[in-house]
């Protein structure tokens, strides 16, 4: 295997430090944002007299963002600060997506008030000033939902999703505006540019040289992911020269680069079509973070909103063509059975706080499960061709599990049996992604 690239890029980061841990690092704050800072921000953005007395509320906190509430005379706001981990293009491409979405589309999300990707403003962040949609997050109001409303809300997420596999777009990357989408009755421009997920600028992934989009296809698409995967490897096997060695690296090193090298020989035979960079591959706008807490609906169940669309992609419709993040992952336990719901509890046990929550989660399990079945067959009404990606596109998609999962050491023995199954030409027993979610002995 090559080394990898030694000149860096340079990225600037300030107020972020990725904390090693157990599973992996994790992006920390080292200062807080300036609350005083931030109102004056909301109030110059929404135009409020200085007199008028508003507060910024701490109510949420995600894995890059810290989130505060804003009421004022002129409604509910969300001010939401970033850290740097991909400085300009993460903020920038997720105002160009709301606002694509906004006018091209009828899913329901946030307005931006305004925004900045410079960290070198008053606040030293990057920050969106958006409307705070109502509603309560899915998880929250689950069991009081009746059984119609979910279908329903199914049914409006596959209405979602069509009209988005109908957009096409150009390239595979992330979006971006050359106007202000904030702006009544303004015709924005969208171009496909920079990609920006996790992949490309986790830990030291962003200072590295690779080339991050927009590709023209497919498979130069997966070599970028190939060539952060040689980076991490490298680095491990250099690693006894740095301050956090491990006598373990050696052998994930060694575990990642067996991974490596099959995935060199298998990325062939999955991705047959040679990579043509003057012409752009048709693309799909995917969010993979459709989540129970992301899907906003009124006390009945009604769909008011989905938010978070950060890290939002235009992909190839193999990858683009997935079961939406709140339903996947719940598959019945082997391919004969069905899936059964939990037994009812008895009067004891529902005296029982864990047991109920216990039921509760089987139940929900259990639900999910149904309700990605008819996700399936409202989206054979709807737009069958979008199933045919979703099954032709499995293998496709399982190179980049393979890819991002090859450093937990948990999976190695499921990748290299579905890498070896496929160098072998027999098809898999199971797709990876189904095998990872599968329990043991199934």
């Amino acid at each position: 295997m090559d080394s990898a690239p030694t000149a860096l890029r340079d990225i600037e980061q300030p107020g972020l430090y990725w904390k090693p841990g157990l599973f992996g690092a994790r992006p920390t704050w080292t200062k807080e944002p300036s609350i005083d800072k931030a109102t004056e921000l909301a109030r110059k953005h929404l135009e409020l007299p200085q007199d008028e007395l508003i507060e910024l509320k701490a109510f949420a906190e995600g894995a890059f963002n810290k989130l505060y509430e804003i009421a004022c005379s002129k409604g509910q706001f969300v001010f939401r600060v970033t850290l740097p981990v991909a400085p300009k293009v993460k903020t920038s491409s997720e105002v160009a997506t709301l606002g694509f979405l906004d006018q091209k589309t009828n899913i329901p999300v946030p307005e931006i008030i305004a925004h900045s990707d410079n960290f070198e403003d008053d606040l030293g962040f990057e920050w969106i000033l958006m409307e705070r949609m109502p509603g309560h997050p899915l998880r929250e109001v689950w069991h009081e939902m009746s059984w119609l409303h979910k279908e329903l809300l199914v049914q409006q997420i596959v209405a979602f999703m069509v009209q988005l596999y109908h957009l096409k777009l150009s390239g595979i990357g992330s979006l971006y505006s050359n106007g202000s989408p904030t702006i009544s009755g303004c015709s924005t421009h969208y171009t496909v540019g920079e990609a920006v997920t996790q992949a490309f600028f986790i830990e030291d992934h962003i200072q590295q040289p690779i080339y991050r989009g927009r590709f023209a296809s497919s498979q130069s698409f997966v070599d970028a992911h190939m060539a952060f995967l040689q980076h991490d490897i490298t680095k491990l096997q250099h690693a006894e020269d740095s301050d956090s060695y491990d006598s373990d690296d050696e052998e994930q090193a060694e575990g990642m680069l067996e991974i490596y090298t099959k995935l060199q020989n298998v990325i062939p035979k999955i991705f047959t079509t040679p990579a043509e960079e003057h012409e752009h591959e048709e693309s799909i706008l995917f969010n993979g973070d459709i989540s129970l807490n992301n899907i906003l609906v009124s006390s009945s169940g009604s769909l008011v909103g989905i938010v978070d669309w950060e890290c939002t992609t235009t992909v190839p419709p193999w990858y683009a063509c997935q079961i939406p993040q709140f339903l996947d992952g719940l598959l019945p336990t082997s391919t004969t059975s069905q899936p059964q719901p939990p037994l009812p509890l008895t009067p004891e046990a529902l005296a029982d706080k864990d047991a109920v929550q216990f039921h509760n989660e089987q139940l929900q399990c259990y639900e999910l499960t149904c309700l990605r079945t008819f996700f399936v067959e409202e989206m054979r009404r709807q737009c069958p061709e979008w199933l045919v990606h979703w099954k032709d596109g499995a293998k496709k998609r399982d190179v980049l599990i393979a890819i991002e999962e090859c450093g937990d050491d948990s999976q190695w023995t499921l990748i290299n049996g579905w890498l070896d199954a496929v160098l072998d030409g027999r098809e898999p027993k199971k797709g990876l992604l189904e095998a990872m979610w599968t329990p043991v002995g199934e």
